[in-house]
């Protein structure tokens, strides 16, 4: 991916060792797709890419010299310490890299500082690429406050006139999985949170499976959460399932619309029609938490406008403009399943300051003026009392974007 690699070596700065790894990655792939090459070459513009790597800086310190970092509440924690994590002493020489994308991410009520708090204790850097959000939006303000080395932000320009399909989504993940360094790369969007009590399961694991090197992903279970933080999906429809780790390889890029991963004969672009294949992934016994329909009515809104206007274009965002006034209605929430266990701890702050309560329908019928969610649509509603009772919770059909190792 020819283009991707002289984009990327000519716009990092500072960092001729992180350019040279990147461009030996990048000659194994081919070009972008003419599409794609035509709008970052057209006029020899490459700003839309121009990336830089910044790492925050810490001021406390442990007492072997390394930084302190911040908790998603302000504390001082060092987690470098396997002790202070809960997690056991790596038993090899693993590395592991967190990675994501955001772009107005505290604007639209995204948990990116949760998310990214999540693993902190569990991966040894984290890299996330900001993209240039609206003025008033303070997402790498608040990414930087986090205050811990292991992060490093990429920022990055999104092109507007890749906003088709959610390409930019997986434009935007392959960037910070360029430059990510570990064995194992862990992935997790803006609005997707690990419970703590998952880190050591998910080490140990990834040890387990690192001298497989047919397993080129970990599969992880799905929680998604809706309305509030005390119901979520069992509905046909939502991905029970995800890829999420994935093995350091040049060859496996974000796909389609960013949701997951495949392995590439050759690389055009994240919707190139051939030369893909599923990874061959392993499970691992933990889940992700995805809180990205839970969140104020009228920024639920604005989050459904961005995400389609990344899918259709601002052409389409234009025409729509009327859907901004109006809030959006999660429907009855009796109609989902009711959520008894915990959050994960960096939640806290989030689910003590949710002010909306007062707005949700909580029984009776759906509006009808309104369209019916997927999971309220007859279909749906038969697939998943089918699923539920007679089928052990297992999807009746459903596409599945990987193939399981029966002996991992």
């Amino acid at each position: 991916m020819y283009a991707f690699a002289d984009i990327l070596v000519g716009t990092v700065i500072g960092n001729h060792d992180l350019a040279g790894r990147v461009a030996l990655a990048c000659q194994r792939e081919q070009r972008f797709s003419e599409e794609i090459a035509s709008i970052v070459h057209g006029n020899h513009d490459t700003h839309w890419l121009h990336v830089w790597i910044s790492s925050s800086e810490s001021k406390g310190r442990t007492r072997s010299g390394q930084p302190l970092t911040r908790d998603a509440y302000g504390g001082l924690v060092d987690d470098s310490s396997p002790t202070a994590r809960g997690l056991p002493k790596k038993k090899t020489m693993m590395k592991i890299s967190g990675f994501s994308f955001v772009r107005n991410g505290l604007k639209l009520y995204y948990p990116v500082i949760e998310s990214i708090s999540s693993v902190l204790p569990l991966v040894d850097e984290f890299v996330v690429a900001v993209g240039n959000g609206d003025p008033d939006d303070t997402t790498k303000d608040a990414i930087l406050a986090i205050k811990s080395e292991k992060v490093r932000i990429i920022d990055t320009i999104w092109d507007e006139r890749l906003f088709t399909k959610g390409i930019i989504n997986a434009i935007q993940t392959d960037i910070a999985k360029e430059v990510c360094s570990g064995d194992w790369l862990f992935y997790l969007q803006a609005d997707e949170v690990i419970h703590e009590r998952y880190l050591s399961i998910i080490q140990r694991r990834c040890e387990e499976l690192l001298p497989r090197e047919e397993v080129e992903g970990l599969l992880f279970r799905y929680k998604h959460f809706w309305g509030d933080y005390d119901h979520f999906h069992r509905s046909h429809g939502w991905y029970p399932f995800e890829i999420r780790i994935i093995r350091n390889r040049p060859d496996i890029h974000s796909w389609q619309s960013a949701q997951s991963f495949r392995r590439f004969d050759y690389y055009e672009g994240p919707r190139q029609p051939a030369g893909h294949h599923k990874l061959k992934v392993a499970l691992v016994d933990a889940e992700v938490y995805h809180y990205g329909w839970v969140r104020p009515p009228r920024l639920m809104t604005l989050k459904s406008r961005a995400l389609n206007t990344l899918h259709r274009g601002l052409a389409w965002q234009e025409r729509s403009r009327e859907e901004a006034s109006r809030k959006f209605e999660y429907g009855p929430l009796d109609r989902l399943a009711l959520f008894s266990e915990t959050h994960p701890a960096v939640m806290r702050g989030m689910i003590e300051r949710m002010d909306w309560k007062g707005t949700l329908q909580f029984s009776g019928r759906p509006d009808p003026r309104r369209l019916p969610h997927k999971h309220e649509r007859f279909k749906y509603r038969l697939l998943t009392f089918l699923e539920q009772r007679l089928f052990g919770g297992r999807q009746i059909g459903g596409f599945q974007n990987y193939v399981v190792l029966k002996d991992a």
